[in-house]
C-alpha cells in the first residue's frame, strides 16, 4: 500500500487547528502537505521544522497539542508550486480552507484548479 497523504489548501485556524491536526493525530497519514500563500506563515512553519501547536480547550482545562511533519509550500513561488502539484497528485484526502472562492479558480498558475 502506498503512503497516505493529506493535502490542505490554506493554513488558517480551521485547517491548522482542525483538518491537518486531526489528520496527524489520527496517525492515518504519512505526509501532511499544505499549500499556503502567506509567506510569513510558510516561513514560520518551516523555521519551526514543520511543527506547530494547537491549544485545545476542554471542560477541565487547556491542552497544548504538538503537530509535526508538516510540509508547507507557497504556490506563488514557481519551484514550490511544481513540488506541491507533484505531492498532491498522490494525496488520499484534500481539504480546503480558503478565505473566498476567488482562490479556487483565479487567473494564473496559483489557483487550486491550476495546481490540481
Amino acid at each position: 500500500m502506498s503512503a497516505r497523504i493529506f493535502g490542505g489548501f490554506g493554513f488558517g485556524p480551521i485547517q491548522a487547528g482542525l483538518f491537518a491536526a486531526e489528520a496527524r493525530l489520527a496517525e492515518d497519514f504519512e505526509r501532511l502537505i499544505i499549500s499556503e500563500v502567506d509567506e510569513d506563515l510558510v516561513d514560520a512553519v518551516r523555521d519551526n521544522e514543520g511543527r506547530y501547536t494547537v491549544n485545545v480547550a476542554r471542560r477541565d482545562g487547556l491542552d497544548t497539542v504538538y503537530i509535526d511533519g508538516v510540509e508547507i509550500y507557497n504556490p506563488t513561488r514557481a519551484p514550490e508550486r511544481d513540488m506541491l502539484a507533484g505531492a498532491l497528485a498522490d494525496a488520499s484526502v484534500l481539504a480546503s480552507c480558503l478565505p473566498s472562492v476567488d482562490f479556487y479558480d483565479k487567473p494564473g498558475e496559483t489557483s487550486i484548479a491550476s495546481i490540481l
